[in-house]
């Protein structure tokens, strides 16, 4: 029989760089932070005791940083407790990697037998199994193909497939199943019941609801390194919802509701969002606010995820010298995208249960936010086109933050003609939409005029003596060019830090920095205070990320951009000055480090701030007018 028990558990990460800590802080996300013997620490689990009995399949729930991978680690014996103890009985398979164990140049059938030696499967087990874990996943003649052609979804069925069938007594999944399409939750959730009713033990961390209703019994809330309760799963799902509501009222945070309070008579309106990162529709939405005063309430936030889950794949990018000249070549197969675009955008419109969902939000118009920069006719590309194009045959839409480049005109026609409203965030591609004779409106993008208005304590600045020097590549980011900036970085006696700004990126950008031996940090464990403080500590920021641009030009720190395949950065800087340095290469890096900070304005964003309410209030008006 399995079983864990844990008793009186505490886990604390010692802080090595000295910090002043504010004792009155409060916020929704991380540990408690104290000192000990005169140095700071972390307590990432504090005090906890629990009991999972076999048969129990549990979720655990709770706001980032609440502590839920660090326990279900802890229990893998990955990290040695402060104090406590934990006791298991049965064989552990930790499966926090999805990726772990497979190769994206190998077939599907390949992998299963990859990934299960991977988890300690002798061989002649596997190719036994083999032939059941490929019934499982469901994926037909595709695990004839190479992985590297598959969706995230269908990575998703493959690697639960081999995991629920390896012999193992409890199985620990650390975000492994996303939210995916319905018949995979499905065929998860039948997988899951036939691995526990041999009397075993899963255990499942999540920010999806529905991944947890189908998949759990039971579920743990974490709050803090603590356990709130350990219920049933509708009842721990209430108590989650009603203490995230209960703390949104209390501080100026990130708020986990996914409904704001409407001001009365305001017009409301529907978030849609193409990042399904907090902290991105939080500043969309505040930034409404301030520029509209009370006529806009948002009442709903939607991801595109939420819409096909082939949304995760992340565009290419490239570092292009733009100064020679920018790559302006569509793909090879551009007689055949418009049609290809038809079909994905029939396919989305399949999707009954988000439109569904939309259609009966009591919203007046739709607001589409952009924070990627659309080219090349890319999957995103024509996913994004898609649901603007669907949105917009429902209610009125204002599209912002839009920056796109080398997508096909008849799609870009076809999407945009009945928008309402669209704001681009920088002049090249509002040069490139006239092309198809779609206008717009030129302004910085809309999240400065939050981020402009944001103050931070600059004594809670980490203490180092040695210069610190902060990475943020995105899309940009392989191993050989974050090692070339950190080699770079060490010869100027600067300190690398990485920092992951996409969600999708995070897990590749922390193996490669693990890899590298520099510390990784990720955007999730912020709110917008947070972040400025982080960023404050910095001698130097490195970064392709447009919206780490913005919270960097806040603190006006060294800041150098390295551009990727968008003309976004130089349009974004461009509307402060010429003079802010832009890296096209690595030796222009080179150069600009050694060069000393140019000192631009005294209230960078504050410029944004002026052009956006000089340039959108008037037509966003006009939007209300006529919904």
């Amino acid at each position: 029989m399995s079983s864990i028990i844990v008793k009186n558990l505490t886990l604390d990460y010692p802080i090595r760089n000295k910090i002043n800590i504010n004792k009155k802080s409060d916020t929704s996300v991380g540990g408690r932070i104290f000192e000990k013997d005169g140095m700071p620490y972390l307590r990432a689990i504090d005090d906890i005791c629990l009991e999972i009995q076999s048969g129990d399949r549990v979720g655990i729930i709770g706001h980032n940083g609440a502590g839920k991978s660090t326990l279900l680690k802890t229990l893998a014996g990955i990290y040695k407790p402060t104090s406590g103890t934990v006791n298991i009985t049965g064989k552990v398979a930790p499966l926090f990697n999805l990726k772990f164990g497979m190769d994206m140049e190998l077939t599907g059938y390949e992998n299963i037998v990859l990934r299960a030696l991977y988890l300690g499967v002798p061989r002649h087990e596997v190719l036994k199994k083999r032939e059941e874990i490929a019934l499982l996943s469901d994926l037909g003649d595709f695990l004839h193909l190479p992985m590297k052609s598959y969706s995230s979804g269908m990575v998703a069925r493959l690697a639960f497939a081999v995991s629920v069938k390896i012999d193992a007594d409890i199985l620990l999944l650390d975000e492994m199943i996303g939210t995916g399409d319905a018949n995979f939750i499905n065929k998860t959730s039948e997988m899951a019941e036939d691995f526990v009713a041999s009397s075993n033990i899963l255990l499942l961390a999540s920010h999806s609801n529905k991944v947890i209703r189908e998949i759990c019994n039971k579920a743990i809330v974490f709050e803090h390194g603590k356990i709130v309760d350990f219920t049933s799963v509708d009842e721990a799902l209430s108590i989650y919802k009603s203490r995230s509501e209960s703390h949104h009222q209390k501080v100026n945070g990130i708020p986990s509701l996914r409904y704001d309070d409407v001001v009365e008579g305001s017009k409301k309106y529907t978030l849609i969002n193409d990042c399904s990162l907090d902290l991105n529709s939080y500043n969309i939405r505040k930034s409404l606010s301030m520029l509209m005063g009370n006529k806009v309430s948002c009442i709903a936030n939607v991801s595109f995820e939420q819409f096909s889950e082939n949304y995760s794949e992340p565009n290419k990018a490239y570092w292009i010298n733009k100064r020679n000249k920018f790559s302006e070549c569509l793909d090879d197969e551009l007689s055949s995208v418009y049609q290809k675009w038809l079909c994905l955008k029939e396919k989305i419109r399949q999707n009954r249960e988000i439109f569904n969902k939309i259609d009966e939000l009591d919203s007046d118009f739709f607001v589409i936010s952009s924070s990627q920069h659309f080219s090349n006719n890319s999957q995103n590309s024509l996913i994004f086109f898609s649901i603007v194009a669907l949105v917009s045959e429902i209610k009125p839409v204002a599209v912002l933050n839009l920056s796109a480049f080398n997508v096909d005109h008849e799609i870009l026609k076809d999407s945009l003609s009945k928008v309402d409203l669209v704001h681009v965030k920088d002049n090249f591609a509002k040069k490139y939409l006239n092309l198809s004779g779609i206008g717009s409106i030129n302004a910085p993008d809309i999240s400065s005029a939050y981020i402009s208005t944001l103050e931070y304590d600059k004594n809670l600045i980490i203490d180092s003596k040695q210069r610190l020097g902060l990475i943020s590549l995105d899309g940009l980011n392989n191993e050989s060019l974050l090692k070339e900036i950190i080699e770079l970085f060490k010869s100027k006696d600067i300190k690398p830090v990485y920092l992951s700004m996409e969600e999708y990126q995070s897990g590749k950008d922390k193996d490669i920095c693990i890899s590298l031996d520099i510390e990784h940090m990720d955007i999730k464990t912020f709110n917008p205070k947070l972040l400025l403080v982080f960023l404050g500590q910095f001698d130097l920021i490195v970064s392709s990320s447009h919206k780490l641009n913005l919270f960097a030009l806040r603190v006006e720190s060294n800041l150098i951009c390295l551009p990727t395949d968008s003309f976004c950065v130089e349009g974004t800087l461009g509307y402060i000055s010429d003079d802010i340095p832009v890296a096209y290469c690595t030796r222009d890096l080179t150069l600009l480090i050694d060069k000393p900070k140019i000192r631009v304005s005294n209230d960078p964003l504050g410029v944004f701030y002026k052009r956006l309410r000089n340039s959108l209030t008037y037509p966003m008006n006009q939007l209300l007018r006529n919904v």
